[in-house]
């Protein structure tokens, strides 16, 4: 007999796993913590994801679009294309790896332990650098926009943003993140004539 998933389980694991992550990290966190926590069996869990890195995925995709979402609503009320690239680049190196208790840090984690038998897609990611991609192409000059092709520009970001958020778990922000996004909006924009980059 089939058993039917019920989309309530489902979102009990997700909220356990999003709280457990939050507070003790992905290395601190089990699968029974999170079914006990969630109020069913570890083996009930199997019948919804595969393993505890697929409940990662299945947590952090939205919360990062989430995140996302607010940002580009947050980039139309922005005027100059440099305060554009500055708001996404801050977002990238501080205000999402300092969000819920650096809960970006459990990617970090999560792929630093997982070994190349058990499944890890670059999907996820893959998405949210073509996203990115596509908000910083939209702040560059067109001579400039060969800069965001393949996405190669929004994979070196996310790369840095990887140290960035190890970085808030174990020191707290970075005091020159903001020095380090204006050199970086130097590089790709140039000087807009002294446009407010704090618009």
């Amino acid at each position: 007999m089939v058993q039917v998933k019920k989309p309530a389980v489902r979102e009990a694991i997700l909220g356990s796993a999003f709280a457990l992550f939050s507070r003790h990290g992905y290395a601190g966190t089990t699968l029974a913590a999170i079914a006990a926590d969630a109020g069913i069996t570890t083996s009930n869990i199997y019948r919804y994801y595969g393993s505890k890195l697929e409940i990662l995925y299945a947590v952090f995709g939205p919360w990062f679009s989430a995140h996302l979402d607010r940002l580009e609503e947050r980039l139309k009320r922005l005027r100059s294309p440099r305060a554009r690239l500055r708001a996404i680049l801050l977002a990238l190196w501080r205000d999402i790896p300092e969000a819920d208790n650096g809960f970006y840090n459990n990617l970090m984690q999560a792929l630093a332990s997982t070994t190349p038998g058990e499944g890890y897609s670059r999907d996820l990611i893959t998405r949210l650098e073509s996203r990115f991609s596509e908000m910083i192409r939209a702040t560059l000059p067109e001579a400039r926009r060969h800069l965001v092709e393949r996405n190669l520009l929004a994979h070196a970001l996310f790369m840095g943003s990887d140290g960035f958020a190890i970085n808030v778990k174990l020191n707290g922000p970075a005091p020159q993140v903001t020095e380090i996004v204006d050199l970086m909006c130097d590089l790709l924009i140039g000087d807009d004539g002294g446009a407010q980059a704090h618009q």
